[in-house]
C-alpha cells in the first residue's frame, strides 16, 4: 500500500489542507504531538481542512488507514509547516469621542500621526494594511498622503518614509483600507512604528476628518502582544502635541 501525504499553511487563514494521494480507502489523521491528540473523524475524500490552528504555530500532522491511528496502520506523515494567519489590533469599531482635522486647518498644514507596537514574533511581520475610519470632509481637501514611520521618541521619524501605502486619496465617511507593499512593510518585534496622515495638497479651508476613540485595543487573535497608544500626535507648525484619543484604526500583519 502507497500513499504520500503533504500539508501547507494559508498566509490568510489559520488552516489549511491534509491531502493523501495514491490511497483510496477512508482514512484518519492525527496531529503528531505529545501526547497524541485524538484520531480524527473518518475522511472519505483526498483532502482534510485543518482549522483552528494558531497563528505561528508549527505542526505535523500523520495520516492513518485505522479508526484508532495505531501506528501499525500509518499512510504518511506531512512536511511540518507553520501556521501564519493575519495577526491584528484595532480600535476601529470604538465608541466616536473626538474627531481630529488633517489638511489645511485654520490655514495651517496639519498633519495627524498614531502610533502603534507591534508584537513579540521572533522573525518580525509583514505589514498588510491599515483600517482608518473617517468623518465628513471640510471644503475640498486633496490627495490624502498614509505613510509609515519608524518612532523618534514619542514622534514619528518624518525625515525617512519606510513605506506609503495605497488607498482613497479622497475618503468619504466611513472606513477605509490602505494597503502596504515592498520591503518597507517589513516590521520588527516589540517594535513601535507611526502611521502618518497628511494632505499636502489641500488648500484654503480643507480637511479631511479623522475619528477618534478612547477604546481599549481588540486583538485577533488574543494576547498577540499587539497595541495601539492611547493618544494621538497633532502635527502643526512643526511641533508635536497629543491629540484627545487615539485615532480609529486596525493594523494587520502576517507573522514572518
Amino acid at each position: 500500500m502507497s500513499a504520500t501525504a503533504a500539508a501547507s499553511a494559508s498566509l490568510a487563514a489559520t488552516s489549511t489542507s491534509l491531502t493523501i494521494s495514491d490511497y483510496t480507502g477512508t482514512w484518519y489523521y492525527q496531529a503528531n504531538a505529545a501526547p497524541h491528540a485524538a484520531c480524527s473523524a473518518a475522511v472519505s475524500t483526498t483532502s482534510a481542512t485543518l482549522s483552528g490552528l494558531t497563528s505561528g504555530a508549527s505542526y505535523t500532522y500523520s495520516a492513518y488507514a485505522d479508526s484508532t491511528c495505531a501506528p501499525d496502520s500509518l499512510l504518511a506523515t506531512a512536511a511540518a509547516f507553520t501556521a501564519t494567519g493575519s495577526h491584528s489590533v484595532s480600535t476601529l469599531d470604538g465608541a466616536l469621542f473626538s474627531s481630529y482635522q488633517v489638511g489645511n486647518y485654520q490655514s495651517t498644514q496639519q498633519q495627524g500621526a498614531q502610533a502603534f507596537t507591534t508584537g513579540s514574533n521572533t522573525g518580525g511581520y509583514t505589514l498588510s494594511s491599515i483600517d482608518i475610519r473617517f468623518g465628513v470632509k471640510y471644503g475640498t481637501p486633496t490627495d490624502l498622503v498614509v505613510t509609515l514611520h519608524a518612532a523618534s521618541g514619542s514622534n514619528p521619524n518624518t525625515s525617512a518614509t519606510l513605506a506609503t501605502l495605497s488607498g482613497a486619496k479622497s475618503p468619504a465617511s466611513g472606513a477605509h483600507t490602505y494597503t502596504c507593499s515592498g520591503s518597507g512593510c517589513d516590521l520588527s518585534a516589540s517594535t513601535t512604528y507611526f502611521v502618518l496622515l497628511a494632505a499636502p495638497g489641500s488648500t484654503g479651508a480643507s480637511t479631511y476628518t479623522v475619528n477618534l476613540t478612547t477604546a481599549a485595543e481588540t486583538n485577533q487573535p488574543s494576547n498577540n502582544g499587539w497595541s495601539i497608544a492611547d493618544k494621538g500626535r497633532d502635527g502643526i507648525l512643526g511641533s508635536w502635541l497629543d491629540m484627545l484619543a487615539a485615532v480609529k484604526m486596525k493594523v494587520t500583519a502576517v507573522p514572518k
